[in-house]
């Protein structure tokens, strides 16, 4: 006899004296819950390959960089590891992938910054001080009037919420359950102010090219949407409706969304369902993704980078370790269940969603760029230590290129570290 059935008339007993428990079993027992098999997070047929173009841009960097020492970080091999194959067999002008390598850093850190403005971490609407610009207000991005306004900011659109919380029928995607709260799935912040939207500028290519988007992608509409004007994002095709505690799990990078199609509604054309794949992520023993590794040992089974991503979030059991860790508690102890069919939430859930139709490419883009970082973030241990990926070089840099694209008219060239200009932000 099977341990289900021989635990069966046990329960059924134990069940009689507590009303509901039998027919919540029963509604167990009769989901059939949307289901796909998660795939390897890294491809193991094309592992191999990979590590040969990786090691052949290490190469090509050592001699970009002028420096025979030059090491990869964890964090650029793990996107490498991770981004499409087709993109990473691309030829490449290894002078711009240098730039992208190295911006690595400040788009994982701007993506996992904690941001405690009020329309940011309240769940509920946000406050009726920060108001939102016309679009006859907003002056042009990246300007040098903007970079006068540095102060300004917006808050986040009630309308947009309310229609995402709508299409979600008000409750959390993955728990079906209430008090859910909106989430972007791009930070907020990354257009919320004229600085923040100047990082996202900065980082762009990196995301694009250095991350390979740009293979799968038709419209770059979408990537240019997320740094065009303030508020730009703040869309319903960027937000969902999570569970607290799934937001902060989402926002700690303890899982991931992957995209896995779409299909027009045919009672409404003008909505488009998305499927959605719910996918619990692995927890690095280590926290700084800024620390330099040997490819040559990636082709060693106890010292490549997978043979530390032993315990995943979610999994609701210990793992196989000898003797319980402080990580098996840790990734024990997140879960989620499904309150209308009460089964626990497992990687390879599929979820749906309503979408606009016209507009549902920009959500896919969305989707794609999250679950692109949060896979690196979570195996190279970036999610846990944002903090560390950025150096006072990398800002350093950033305010060059700040000068550079604006040819010297932004306001920290006229405190001193450029040439001298008028109010027109001319050179005198």
């Amino acid at each position: 006899m099977d341990p289900i059935t021989q635990s069966i008339p046990g329960f059924q007993e134990a069940g009689y004296n507590r009303p509901g428990v039998l027919s919540q079993a029963a509604e167990f027992i009769d989901s059939r819950p949307d289901f796909q098999a998660p795939v390897d997070l890294v491809p193991m047929d094309e592992y191999e390959t990979r590590l040969m173009l990786i090691e052949t841009i290490v190469n090509m960097q050592k001699a970009v960089r002028h420096d025979k020492d030059w090491q990869i970080s964890v964090l650029q091999f793990t996107v490498l590891l991770c981004m499409p194959l087709a993109a990473l067999e691309t030829p490449k002008d290894h002078t711009c992938l240098r730039e992208y390598l190295d911006r690595f850093g400040m788009l994982f850190n701007h993506f996992f910054q904690k941001d405690t403005s009020v329309a940011a971490t309240s769940g509920k609407r946000p406050s009726e001080s920060l108001s939102r610009q016309t679009a006859s207000q907003r002056p042009a991005p990246l300007s040098v009037e903007n970079l006068r306004k540095l102060e300004g900011e917006i808050g986040c659109d009630e309308k947009e919420r309310d229609k995402c919380c709508s299409q979600d029928r008000e409750q959390c995607i993955i728990t079906a359950t209430g008090d859910a709260h909106v989430c972007h799935i791009i930070p907020f912040a990354w257009n919320r102010n004229l600085e923040n939207i100047a990082k996202t500028d900065y980082i762009m290519t990196s995301i694009t090219s250095g991350m390979g988007l740009w293979i799968n992608t038709v419209d770059i509409s979408a990537f240019v949407s997320l740094s065009a004007e303030l508020g730009a994002s703040d869309k319903a095709w960027n937000m969902l409706t999570l569970a607290p505690s799934l937001q902060t799990w989402w926002r700690s990078g303890f899982f991931g969304l992957k995209f896995m199609g779409k299909t027009p509604s045919e009672s409404d054309p003008s909505q488009t369902e998305v499927q959605l794949q719910f996918r619990w992520m692995p927890r690095s023993r280590e926290s700084n993704a800024t620390r330099k590794i040997n490819i040559q040992d990636q082709r060693d089974p106890e010292k490549c980078l997978l043979a530390d991503l032993t315990h995943y979030y979610g999994e609701g059991e210990r793992s196989s370790c000898a003797q319980p860790c402080g990580m098996c508690d840790e990734t024990a102890l997140r879960t989620a269940y499904n309150a209308r069919n009460h089964h626990r939430v497992a990687s390879g859930a599929i979820f749906k969603v309503m979408r606009d139709t016209a507009t549902v490419k920009y959500f896919q883009v969305m989707i794609e760029i999250q679950w692109a970082i949060i896979c690196a973030a979570a195996m190279s241990g970036a999610a846990q230590s944002p903090e560390l990926l950025v150096s006072s070089d990398d800002e350093d840099h950033f305010a060059y290129w700040q000068w550079a694209e604006n040819e010297g008219k932004y306001q920290w060239a006229r405190e001193g570290r450029g040439a001298e200009y008028d109010s027109n932000g001319e050179s005198i």
